[in-house]
């Protein structure tokens, strides 16, 4: 299985959203484009998503995210750390409280990737974390490089 810890604001949207490309969602905005661009990656590299964007805590947001195009299986959502806790945190427990959905021990468990325009991050989450600049959301540049890094960790060459 792979998984996709996705944000939101920033992957999703931009500064630089056309008002055409524009899907409304409780009166904030997400781009047309950058889901598409999420659903062809999920499509092609079989992922599921995990929501790590503070939109977590919106009301019903699975449906919603489903309602704007979204087309990737939603299997969870990070816990929350506290206020002071990073989003790394919050993904390391997510891994640790699910084992049984990644059918092994979190520590063996690879097969992920990050996209976050923040990088508050754990150190040993660097080569799943996949930034994208809050300019332009995320871009098939961005999923390109996570789709070599998915398809290096189910080789087993990882």
């Amino acid at each position: 299985m792979n998984i996709v810890f996705l944000d939101i604001d920033g992957v999703l949207n931009s500064r630089s959203m056309e008002k055409d490309d524009v899907v409304l969602l409780d009166g904030w905005r997400l781009s047309r484009r950058k889901i598409n661009i999420l659903n062809s990656f999920t499509k092609i590299t079989e992922s599921k998503i995990v929501l790590s964007s503070v939109w977590r805590d919106f009301e019903d947001i699975d449906n919603k995210l489903k309602d704007c195009g979204l087309e990737a299986e939603i299997i969870g959502h990070t816990p929350h750390g506290g206020r002071m806790s990073v989003r790394g945190n919050e993904i390391h427990q997510w891994l640790k409280d699910n084992e049984k959905i990644l059918g092994t021990t979190y520590y063996y468990f690879h097969n992920y990737v990050i996209f976050d325009d923040d990088s508050d991050m754990l150190l040993w989450q660097k080569e799943n974390f996949f930034a994208c600049d809050n300019s332009v959301g995320i871009t098939e540049n961005v999923t390109y490089r996570a789709r070599m890094f998915l398809e290096r960790t189910n080789s087993k060459e990882y």
